[in-house]
């Protein structure tokens, strides 16, 4: 991995530079904001890790980070890079949110174990994002036990992004959820429109969704005509979940379209997913 590393300090970026090296980290330095500017700014510099010396309070930072991203999200990266603000002297809660606001991983340096340990770990969760995508919570109601769990009548009610455990609901309407579930029920397989129109069609799931509530202004129907524009419009919803998230991921790399030899376009969805059912309220009467 590449890592740019913005310090002032020669003494310090120098312990910095031998502690990323001790990572595999290929690194190069900057002495100032503007000199990272120019650096993202030149076609040789790609960074996946971008680490920030913020010592100096009077200096923006969060202000910078925005600056920051907008150049670096111009880089040939799937995803974002990681960015690093790493400080001698324990600061402010409010500035240290300022910070994660701006998708920065905070690190309050005491010795050399506390950077390499925040290294450690978003190098991790960032080659568990580039081999399985994000992780999805789908949540089913109007679930009755006695029928097994995604039966027919049951309702898509929400669809969580999760990231560090904070569950950020995606902003979908019934259409998209439907969607949504049925490419998180086949994510390994790309399905055409064509594909996704017929298997919705004969699923009882989905042409009964919701009937467990007593009548049907819970089903839709999902022309093939329609898959390319709800897969732009999960996309724009996935944005929005990965901008509260401070995740600097490209949707297009979640929602995936796969062209093939004949010019179909096959759709996907990358991630993990874990379904979680709650009971129907009558469902003890049903039961019985």
């Amino acid at each position: 991995m590449q890592a740019l590393l913005i310090d002032a300090n020669p003494r310090h970026r120098d312990q910095l530079c031998a502690q990323f090296a001790e990572r595999n980290l290929a690194v190069t330095c900057a002495n100032s904001r503007d000199e990272a500017m120019k650096l993202l700014r030149s076609e040789r510099t790609v960074a996946d890790l971008i680490a920030i010396v913020v010592a100096d309070r009077s200096l923006h930072w969060p202000k910078f980070l925005q600056e920051l991203q907008i150049v670096a999200d111009r880089q040939s990266l799937a995803m974002g890079p990681l960015l690093m603000c790493i400080s001698t002297i324990q600061q402010e809660p409010s500035f240290r949110l300022q910070l994660e606001r701006r998708c920065a991983r905070y690190i309050h340096e005491r010795d050399a174990a506390d950077v390499l340990e925040a290294v450690d770990l978003l190098v991790a969760e960032r080659r568990e994002l580039n081999a399985n995508g994000v992780h999805f919570r789908i949540l089913h109601r109007l679930h009755m036990p006695h029928l097994g769990q995604c039966s027919p009548g049951e309702e898509i009610a929400a669809i969580s992004l999760l990231h560090r455990g904070k569950p950020i609901q995606l902003r979908l309407s019934l259409s998209l959820r439907l969607v949504f579930d049925f490419l998180g029920r086949h994510a390994r397989l790309p399905q055409s429109a064509g594909q996704i129109e017929v298997a919705m069609r004969a699923n009882h799931f989905y042409t009964q969704h919701g009937t467990n509530a007593g009548d049907l202004s819970l089903t839709r129907s999902i022309p093939r005509s329609c898959v390319r524009v709800y897969a732009d419009r999960l996309r724009q919803a996935l944005g929005w979940a990965f901008k509260e998230a401070g995740l600097t991921i490209d949707p297009r790399e979640i929602i995936v379209a796969e062209e093939t030899a004949a010019n179909e376009v096959g759709y996907r969805i990358k991630g993990t997913f874990e379904w979680v059912h709650v009971d129907h309220p009558g469902s003890d009467f049903s039961a019985e």
